[in-house]
């Protein structure tokens, strides 16, 4: 069993960043027609998400660098204290280097900083703050930015109507004084093929079909299959939370609010049902935002405590139990506390880095 207990450890606070531009799914009646736009909207609880234009691209390096210099100023920390930078992303802006290296550089961070990425979606909020924690645990590492984003919507085809773009990042400190962060981890990994884009790796080049995409900026082509995914969902997350609980030895009255990856609304009430959990202990963002993969968690967190609940950030810091879940297939739920105080209102931004690179010509 992938259960973990970490000390020591204090999330310090949270910011979010999503692109200027909002999508309202009001504007797809011309395509899909009234009666599927509102049945979609009922389904999913999607009514508008933020994505940046086609002719003006934000990567997730770009929000979660907003976020990022947002969340340093307001917690007022000294950039040369951060220790690493873990950027997680399936939409990373370069096959490489990493973007976390840009990011350090792009941050003004310092070159005492480790930084890489790390290749998750839907869970990787949850296993990012396993991984931060972990390094800080021992108390060699004071500070570490973990910084989450997705932004390919824009990318995907107009069907897609669910998906937003978003980036976060959170600081994690070492802190002797912090109660355990708890984590139970899972993958099952024999559904890889049930969301999957299998085309432009290595295992599946295809580069010339891949190339014309690029050229003709049409998205790659990207698979799901939405019953295997819906059931993985409904099925694995109840059975994660309750494994969660008697490991743990803790129920849902522990915890002040339960942070699901917005996937869509019939799955996150289906997991609620499940559960028995109360739904207002269960906050939805996906109204706002859609769904933003690995970035879904903190814009939740974040959302929670300055749009759907201020109130909670009376009162001290909150016992707060986040799960992700999906491609992978995997999924991990965590126990952590946090000061409703340090997560900040969503920002937005329009601004994309000039990275002086020159493309050639490949015509």
């Amino acid at each position: 069993m992938a259960l973990d207990r970490l000390k020591h450890v204090r999330v310090s606070g949270i910011a979010c960043c999503v692109p200027q531009n909002i999508v309202d799914i009001n504007e797809f009646e011309k395509e899909k027609g009234t009666k599927a736009t509102e049945s979609f909207k009922k389904t999913t609880g999607v009514f508008q998400k933020h994505c940046c234009h086609k002719d003006h691209i934000i990567t997730a390096g770009d929000l979660c660098y907003h976020a990022a210099e947002k969340l340093i100023e307001e917690l007022s920390v000294d950039k040369d204290s951060i220790d690493a930078v873990i950027f997680i992303t399936q939409s990373a802006d370069y096959p490489y280097p990493a973007t976390a290296c840009v990011l350090q550089y792009r941050l003004g961070l310092s070159q005492e900083c480790l930084a890489y990425d790390i290749n998750l979606g839907c869970s990787g909020y949850v296993y990012g703050l396993h991984v931060a924690a972990a390094y800080l645990q021992s108390g060699h590492l004071k500070r570490v930015l973990l910084l989450t984003g997705e932004a390919n919507a824009h990318r995907q085809p107009v069907s897609a109507m669910l998906f937003g773009e978003a980036g976060s990042a959170t600081l994690l400190e070492y802190d002797e004084s912090q109660p355990e962060m708890n984590f139970l981890l899972r993958t099952k990994g024999s559904g890889f093929r049930e969301l999957i884009i299998p085309y432009g790796g290595m295992r599946h080049p295809d580069y010339l079909f891949f190339a014309e995409l690029v050229k003709d900026n049409k998205p790659p082509r990207n698979f799901m299959d939405g019953a295997e995914v819906f059931n993985f969902s409904t099925r694995e997350v109840p059975k994660l939370f309750k494994d969660f609980f008697v490991a743990c030895d803790c129920t849902e009255e522990d915890f002040d609010a339960f942070v699901l990856h917005q996937a869509n609304l019939i799955i996150l009430k289906q997991i609620m049902k499940k559960l028995k959990l109360p739904k207002e202990k269960c906050p939805i963002s996906l109204d706002c935002y859609g769904n933003t993969s690995s970035a879904s968690v903190p814009l939740g967190i974040c959302d929670y405590f300055n749009r759907i609940n201020p109130e909670a950030k009376e009162g001290g810091p909150k016992h707060i139990a986040v799960c992700g879940y999906g491609v992978g297939l995997s999924l991990g739920v965590a126990s952590l506390h946090i000061d409703g105080n340090c997560c900040f209102p969503v920002i937005t931004t329009n601004e994309a880095f000039e990275d002086g690179v020159e493309l050639c010509d490949r015509s």
